[in-house]
């Protein structure tokens, strides 16, 4: 299954980076041995069917070049800038990989989207205009599964035309739901953040956490993780009914008489009939619009704000991770180093 790299022929083109200005160095020149091995490193880990997109890949390549070459790199004072387009035209140009999922049922674009679009944003235009709301008020919540490992979604480089792919911890889904709610001046509210586990000791209670907390975070925890009435509710009475009240007061409005608008999409939990009466019985001035079903992708504000949210997250890991591999080769680098000092 690995490749044999020895067989691949080599171009005399040895394609190192492909800057954001569009200028190509050569990086891998006169390094063959280095790539090869890179590669290998990377072929133990599909012979293992663990699973890797172009983020692990990436920080795996800093880690590696960092212990066997650093100088090369940008923050090093070289010329070497490891960036996202760079690993992937590498992937492309270099390996023969393709990207792979595991196909799962989907749920599929009305072909009246249009027009229900059209008639969501009416039915805004109405609330606004006949309750006197401001955008402040006009709020759009969405939840998002943030997985702990970015590799985790049954996406994984293989080799073109595999026809199996296995990925080692397939079943496994561990991860945490977040709430991530803006409103229509572009003002982010604090967010909901559900861990997995029965009790408080399901969640963080480091310095960052505490620091969340006191910035009006809601870190709280469910036993399955997915948000639930019970969470939801706890949603609306620590994040967004405190949210509007200071808001109504910084916009000298009075609180008990101004109505808001609350855009969610339709999950089964928002569709819930214990849900809405709740909110008609102790919130009525917050008017629940719901996104029609299915047209998540096109229609839910949200989505642009948890692609940047969800791109950070992988940023983020991916420089922790980079700090966890190089100290993981650096120690094994001065063991081997130790041992052909003994013999």
């Amino acid at each position: 299954m690995a490749i044999d790299l020895l067989d691949a022929g080599y171009s005399g083109r040895e394609i190192a980076s492909v800057r954001h200005s569009g200028h190509i160095e050569e990086v891998w020149q006169d390094r063959k041995e280095l790539e090869i091995e890179f590669i290998n490193l990377l072929n133990e880990l599909m012979d293992a069917s663990v699973g890797f997109n172009s983020v692990i890949i990436q920080f795996q390549l800093r880690a590696f070049l960092q212990v066997r070459c650093k100088e090369i790199l940008r923050e090093e004072g070289g010329s070497f800038e490891i960036n996202r387009s760079f690993v992937k035209k590498w992937i492309k140009d270099r390996l023969g990989w393709s990207y792979r999922k595991a196909t799962t049922p989907a749920s599929h674009l009305p072909t009246t989207w249009k027009e229900m679009g059209s008639l969501m944003i009416s039915r805004l235009a109405y609330l606004v205009f006949a309750y006197g709301i401001p955008m402040e008020l006009v709020i759009n919540s969405d939840e998002t599964g943030v997985q702990l490992l970015p590799a985790g979604n049954l996406h994984s480089f293989r080799l073109k035309g595999y026809r199996e792919v296995l990925i080692q911890g397939e079943g496994y889904k561990r991860m945490i739901i977040v709430m991530v709610s803006s409103n229509a001046k572009g003002e982010m509210l604090p967010g909901q953040v559900i861990f997995e586990g029965s009790t408080s000791r399901s969640r963080p209670h480091c310095s960052e956490a505490r620091a969340l907390t006191s910035q009006g975070w809601n870190l709280t925890q469910s036993v399955s993780h997915w948000t639930t009435l019970e969470k939801l509710q706890e949603f609306v009475e620590k994040l967004l009914v405190p949210w509007i009240a200071s808001t109504c007061k910084r916009l000298g409005l009075d609180p008990k008489k101004q109505k808001s608008v609350w855009i969610i999409d339709c999950y089964k939990v928002h569709l819930r009939k214990e849900f809405r009466e709740w909110m008609k019985d102790h919130y009525p001035l917050i008017i629940i619009l719901l996104v029609p079903a299915n047209t998540t992708s096109k229609l839910q504000p949200a989505d642009v704000v948890l692609m940047s949210f969800k791109c950070a997250i992988q940023r983020n890991f991916a420089q922790w991770a980079m700090g966890e591999k190089q100290a993981s080769w650096s120690r094994a680098s001065k063991q081997i180093t130790h041992g052909w000092r003994i013999g």
